[in-house]
């Protein structure tokens, strides 16, 4: 800021950022341009604060294309803050015109400051079909309408009018939580760290739609869209935050015979890939386990009280400085960027022995994951190993940098404000910052990591490294390459467990959906956000059960949230630290038992819990499927059988594998609602009775919260302890017998039964290791139901 001749001018300040932090959602109030980008015929409203002053007054002092001078008052509005909050416009001027303007504070001209000069140039609308490359193999003759906006030299933001077809409802976007169906009015693919209550707000957004016409559109970019959704049409409109566009960008229309057909489009491009066995059993954790004490008095608690895990998170086990050092570890600062090794630390409380916490993890075949985050987390003093890494990556331009040149920060008022965030598009510094983790993985046994954030960058002025990559497409695609190096670390194969994501996410993390309150309507936007997401390329997806902060939940809801759990990818309870002073906020079995004095909340997790791990072989059988058919692990009845839509009803009903159809009942009044199964015979999974339907509406079970079926005819591959009863207490996912879903009193022996399925059998042995003899095969076949769930007619054919 330039200064008046009067030194009384010293002390003001303006406050006017033209564009914001180019947030669609949100807007820094009385400093921002309005428009952002102004177009031919637009009156430009200035917004700025300024420092109270006596016989304040302010002017707008502005040039079109370098001429003359003129300025306009701005006008006095109310005191903001402590601030003064003014605005002054200028005129409309033509396309391609360059504006440039000032703001002047003060009692006159011989005594006042003013601002350093802004600019923009203005653009306009203009059609051009060439601008986009559509590939596909849909009906162009859909689209209406293709428009660039131009300043007379570039191009910059692209639109693009899609007509609707009659009685056309569209799904996609990726992760959103206010429902399924994608109703009129504007959504965004933008990733944004919208803490609860996101409804349209996404962690993790996906550029893709489709129809129940079998029809989809994919935006190939990183650029943020905006996608207007009308009766007649649908706009989706890329923008550039006033880049122009430099490379060629692809759009994708698809018209197949069916809508998981469809879906298969997408998933060439996100292109997940199956996690181990181990991934699919029960997560434990919370984040007020801050100490080895607490993190082994969890394991003490679910072997005492017999209730299966097979991952362990710890989000608070780091220094909360480099997060890749243990809390009260001692060690000799590097200063040469090098990276540690185990053998150079003293481990000390509340850490004392990670690699004894980690091996008695391991003894009940339990997986370490720790909470990761991709920022140089920003404190007034810096010290210790923190300083010195700080130091190291400024100095060798391993942050994330401005387009001034200068090192970007996290804006105030946002997730670790003021922080640096480490620049993965740099080889050197995606290299310095996964050696600094190595020997998490390498020497302590570490299995993943959580990869927390990623929705850091706000802002146009955000510099890329990468030449065919524009600075504002980071926002959406940084997620990706922070989950890509992350899952380098080591040998490769560890797992990620991630919050925000994008296109290519599913290629190296599972995702979960968001940090939610526990209460009811969260519990259904996140199983709307995970069906949500499977549906756009992400087929392993996960929830805090029974919500993450907030009011413990109550039984009720913590059994009801447990019991659809494990029919979801990820089956995992954490809470959020309840803070000082410090209630017990576990989402844990045991705490919830010991709040409500209800010891059969154990009882009842010990049996989800169990029957999770009865059905891994499944859930990898599946996952296996989805990834090789490209289609989701959890979709909607509604996507095969598109007669049972109903948006209201039926809307969340989906099947878990290509086997398992599952109604949710979110609250006490949904457990009266009908069920209506698609035609056909379907085995109800609690109460062993065979439902032959014709699409008509049945009651459904009520020995449940949730109605749960298993398909006529399939094979479901199980782990069985030696009392071969699902839901008995079973620590083991090896798989060593199959379930034949099918009705042996239509045949007229059992030899006739196992004749008809052996090949099937055969095959899955096969196809998930083990023992390559059929004779070697445990298999069963459902005979009414045993405490509360099928019993088996188990028949060991060694």
């Amino acid at each position: 800021m330039r200064k008046g001749s009067d030194i009384d001018m010293e002390k003001i300040e303006i406050l006017h950022i033209p564009s914001g932090i180019d947030d669609p959602y949100i807007t820094l109030p009385g400093a921002e341009r309005d428009p952002r980008d102004p177009l031919s015929g637009d009156m430009v409203k200035i917004n700025f604060l300024a420092t109270p002053l006596l016989g304040q007054r302010a002017w707008i002092e502005y040039t079109i294309d370098g001429r003359n001078v003129q300025e306009t008052r701005a006008q006095f509005q109310n005191n903001v803050n402590g601030k003064t909050f003014w605005y002054g416009f200028i005129p409309p001027v033509d396309c391609g015109k360059v504006v440039q303007y000032r703001i002047r504070v003060g009692t006159g001209k011989g005594h006042s400051v003013f601002t350093d000069w802004y600019s923009y140039t203005v653009k306009q609308w203009q059609e051009d079909k060439e601008k986009i490359t559509f590939k596909g193999n849909g009906n162009k003759e859909r689209i209406e309408k293709v428009e660039y906006l131009t300043d007379g030299k570039d191009t910059y933001n692209i639109r693009i009018r899609i007509r609707k077809g009659e009685g056309e409802r569209f799904f996609g976007l990726g992760e959103h939580y206010e429902g399924m169906e994608i109703g009129n009015g504007t959504r965004y693919v933008h990733v944004f760290d919208q803490y609860k209550v996101q409804r349209e707000r996404a962690y993790a957004p996906i550029p893709f739609i489709f129809s129940n016409k079998c029809f989809g559109m994919f935006v190939n970019t990183g650029f943020r869209t905006k996608w207007e959704f009308s009766a007649e049409y649908i706009e989706v409109e890329i923008e550039t935050l006033g880049i122009p566009v430099k490379n060629e960008i692809e759009v994708y229309l698809w018209q197949e015979e069916n809508m998981k057909k469809m879906i298969s489009n997408i998933y060439t491009f996100s292109q997940p890939k199956v996690p181990p066995m181990w991934a699919f059993g029960p997560w434990m954790s919370a984040n007020q386990w801050n100490s080895q004490k607490k993190v082994e008095r969890a394991l003490e608690n679910a072997t005492h009280y017999d209730l299966p895990a097979s991952v362990l998170v710890i989000e608070a086990w780091s220094d909360e400085q480099t997060f890749y050092i243990f809390n009260g570890a001692q060690y000799t600062v590097k200063e040469d960027g090098e990276p540690f090794h185990l053998s150079g630390f003293r481990f000390n409380e509340p850490w004392p022995d990670p690699k004894g916490m980690i091996q008695r993890l391991n003894e009940k075949n339990i997986r370490l994951v720790l909470w990761q985050i991709p920022v140089l987390k920003y404190y007034e003093k810096f010290e210790n190993q923190h300083e010195k890494d700080v130091e190291y990556a400024l100095k060798n331009d391993y942050v994330v940098k401005k387009t001034d040149g200068t090192p970007y920060k996290i804006p105030e008022g946002r997730w670790f404000e003021k922080s640096y965030v480490v620049d993965f598009f740099n080889p050197k510094a995606a290299k310095w910052w996964s050696a600094k983790r190595k020997y998490l993985v390498e020497e302590l046994g570490v299995a993943g990591f959580k990869t927390d954030g990623g929705e850091h960058l706000w802002g146009r002025d955000i510099a890329s490294q990468v030449p065919e990559i524009e600075g504002s497409q980071l926002r959406n695609i940084y997620p990706e390459k922070y989950f890509e190096i992350a899952k380098s670390i080591g040998d490769g194969k560890n797992i990620l467990f991630s919050r925000s994501g994008y296109t290519h996410s599913p290629s190296n993390t599972l995702l979960w959906v968001g940090d939610e309150d526990s209460e009811y309507e969260a519990f259904k936007s996140n199983i709307v956000a995970g069906l949500n997401i499977s549906l756009s390329g992400n087929p392993f997806w996960g929830w805090d059960i029974a919500g993450f902060s907030g009011d413990l939940p109550s039984v009720d809801l913590y059994e009801r949230s447990c019991e659809l759990a494990i029919f979801t990818p990820i089956f995992q309870f954490h809470s959020e630290h309840p803070g000082d002073p410090v209630p017990n906020a576990e989402r844990s079995p045991w705490n919830i038992a010991e709040q409500y004095n209800a010891p059969e909340v154990l009882d009842h997790y010990r049996f989800y819990a169990s029957l999770r791990m009865n059905i891994s072989p499944y859930i990898l059988q599946q996952a296996k499927i989805a990834v090789e058919n490209g289609t989701p692990l959890t979709y909607p009845v509604w996507l095969e059988y598109s007669q049972l839509y109903d948006e209201n009803a039926q809307a969340c009903s989906y099947f878990f594998g290509e086997n398992i159809l599952v109604y949710p009942r979110f609250t006490k009044e949904d457990d009266e609602k009908l069920v209506k199964l698609p035609e056909g015979e379907w085995l109800d999974l609690w109460t062993g009775e065979w439902i032959q339907n014709n699409g008509q509406s049945t009651k459904g079970t009520c020995s449940r919260y949730h109605a749960v079926y298993l398909r006529k005819g399939a094979l479901i591959p199980l782990s069985i302890e030696k009392s071969k009863q699902l839901g008995e207490s079973h620590w083991s996912q090896d798989f060593n017998a199959t379930l034949i879903v099918d009705d042996l009193n239509d045949y007229e022996n059992i030899d006739m039964a196992i004749e008809k399925y052996q090949d099937k059998v055969q095959m899955l042995r096969n196809e998930l290791g083990g023992a390559r003899n059929v004779e070697n095969i445990l298999i069963g076949f459902p005979k009414g139901s045993k405490k509360g769930i099928i019993d088996i007619d188990w028949i060991n054919l060694g």
